[in-house]
């Protein structure tokens, strides 16, 4: 093997592995931001559970002291295609 070619070669080797570990840090990388935001979205859904489940012991308490009203938050799966009243298009 010649010189030219072998140092032809060692340069291609290691540009292969300069990109190499490159993409393997921005995997890791995406990987990263990828669990953080997937921690944020279960957090966000403990403290939504959380927020529903203190009202519903605040419901619960006004009904034992006879002062019992509706919860004013309507939900948007409660609006809708659930209502027989509804027309699809309706808008």
């Amino acid at each position: 093997m010649d010189e030219e070619y072998r140092n032809t070669l060692l340069s291609c080797t290691q540009m292969f592995l300069i990109f190499s570990l490159a993409s393997i840090f921005q995997v890791q990388n995406f990987c990263i931001q990828l669990s953080g935001s997937f921690a944020f979205h279960c957090n966000s859904m403990a403290t939504h559970y959380e927020n529903g489940r203190q009202q519903d012991e605040r419901d619960r308490m006004n009904a034992v002291r006879g002062r019992a009203r509706e919860r004013r938050n309507i939900h948007f799966w409660n609006i809708g295609i659930q209502d027989p009243d509804f027309g699809v298009f309706d808008y």
